[in-house]
C-alpha cells in the first residue's frame, strides 16, 4: 500500500479519497429518506451540502450533527448546513458559499397511501394540486432561483418517479402521475436552456423505494413485477444520484432506477417493428 502511495502528494491523496472536495452541493427536500441517503453520500466524498427541509427539524439535525462530525474526524473543511424554507436558500448558500456546483431536487409531498391510489374523486380540491404545487412548482421555483449561483458549469438533477411511465393506467391518480410527468419534461427545458452556459440537466425516474406507510398486500403485489425481487433502498437513489449529476457529457436525458419493473416499456417499439420488416431480423 505505502508503495502505491509513494509519489502522491497529501493534498493529492486528500482529493483522491474525496473526489469531491470543494464542491458544493444543494439538496432542496433533503430530510426525507431519500434527500438524507443522498446527502450521507455526497458528504462521505468530501462535498459541502446545504439542503432544504420544511417539518421535520429533529431529522435535519440529525443529517446535520452526523455528517459535521465526519467532517471534523476527517479533518475537512467541508461545511453542512440546514436551511428551513425554500425562500432562503439562496440567500443563505450565496452568503456561506458563494456558488453552487450541484443541485438535487427531492421536493416532494409525504405520499399517503390510499389517497392518490387512482381514485380521483375521493380528493378535496386542495389535495388534487398538492402534487403539482410541490413537487412541480418547488420544483422549478428551486432551479430558477438557485441554478445563477452556478459560475463554472455544473449539474441539475430533478426527481421524478415511474408513475410518470404508466400510460393511461394512473395507479396512483392523474393528480399524483402527471405532474410526474411534467418534472421529465421541465428537465429537457432547462437541459436545453442552460447548455450553453455547461451545465447539464437530467432526471432521476426511480421506482418503489417503500417508506413504511404502504398497504402489505400491494408491497407483495409490486414486488412481483420487479425482475431483480427487491424494492428499491435509500442507498440504491443516493449512488445513482452521485453517478448521475458527476456525468458530465450527459443532459436531457431520464434515468430510469426500479429494479427492472418498467423495462417492458418500449418507446422503441414501433423502431423494431418496421425492423423487422426492413431487416427480416
Amino acid at each position: 500500500m505505502g508503495n502505491r502511495l509513494r509519489g502522491f502528494s497529501s493534498k493529492e491523496l486528500l482529493e483522491r479519497a474525496f473526489p469531491l472536495l470543494g464542491r458544493v452541493a444543494f439538496v432542496g427536500g433533503g430530510s426525507g429518506q431519500l434527500g438524507s441517503a443522498t446527502i450521507d453520500k455526497l458528504c462521505s466524498l468530501g462535498c459541502s451540502v446545504a439542503f432544504t427541509y420544511h417539518s421535520n427539524r429533529k431529522a435535519a439535525a440529525r443529517i446535520v450533527g452526523r455528517n459535521s462530525r465526519f467532517f471534523e474526524k476527517h479533518s475537512l473543511k467541508s461545511k453542512i448546513i440546514a436551511i428551513s424554507s425554500d425562500e432562503q436558500a439562496k440567500k443563505r448558500v450565496s452568503k456561506e458559499f458563494g456558488k453552487i456546483d450541484f443541485i438535487v431536487c427531492f421536493q416532494d409531498l409525504v405520499f399517503k397511501n390510499g389517497l392518490w391510489d387512482g381514485a380521483d374523486k375521493k380528493l378535496v380540491e386542495a389535495e388534487k394540486h398538492l402534487p403539482y404545487e410541490i413537487a412541480y412548482v418547488g420544483t422549478r421555483d428551486c432551479i430558477e432561483s438557485l441554478e445563477p449561483l452556478m459560475k463554472n458549469g455544473g449539474s441539475i438533477l430533478v426527481i421524478s418517479s415511474t408513475t410518470a411511465m404508466e400510460g393511461k393506467q394512473y395507479r396512483h391518480g392523474k393528480y399524483y402521475s402527471i405532474p410526474k410527468a411534467y418534472l421529465i419534461e421541465l428537465a429537457k427545458k432547462y437541459a436545453k436552456a442552460l447548455a450553453k452556459r455547461g451545465i447539464t440537466v437530467n432526471v432521476g425516474i426511480w421506482g418503489w423505494v417503500p417508506k413504511g406507510v404502504e398497504d402489505p398486500k400491494e408491497l407483495k403485489n409490486e414486488l412481483r413485477k420487479i425482475p431483480l425481487r427487491r424494492f428499491g433502498k435509500p442507498d440504491d437513489i443516493a449512488d445513482a444520484c452521485f453517478s448521475i449529476i458527476t456525468t458530465r457529457w450527459m443532459t436531457g436525458q431520464g434515468i430510469v432506477v426500479d429494479g427492472g419493473q418498467t423495462m417492458h416499456i418500449n418507446g422503441m417499439r414501433k423502431y423494431l417493428k418496421d425492423g423487422k420488416r426492413l431487416f427480416n431480423k
